[in-house]
């Protein structure tokens, strides 16, 4: 077995980098997703209340978007 000296990198040190790199962006990318879902809960949400308790002129165009953060954020 050869062993690195100090200062030395192994010969696929670039590729472990690399997928540590990636793997760090991927983790980012879920947690983004995490609070994207999140927001589009509270916007669901927030119209299903609004829908009961307001008299809403365009109701139609305010169903589509709960229902659009909805099916979204399943």
């Amino acid at each position: 077995m050869n062993m690195l000296k100090a200062g030395e990198r192994h010969e696929h040190q670039d590729y472990l980098d690399d997928i540590l790199t990636l793997l760090d962006r991927l983790e980012r990318a879920y947690a983004r997703k995490d609070e994207l879902i999140e927001a589009l809960q509270i916007i669901r949400d927030d119209l299903n209340d609004a829908l009961e308790v307001y008299p809403i002129v365009n109701q139609k165009d305010v169903e589509k978007v709960r229902n659009f953060a909805n099916d979204a954020s399943e």
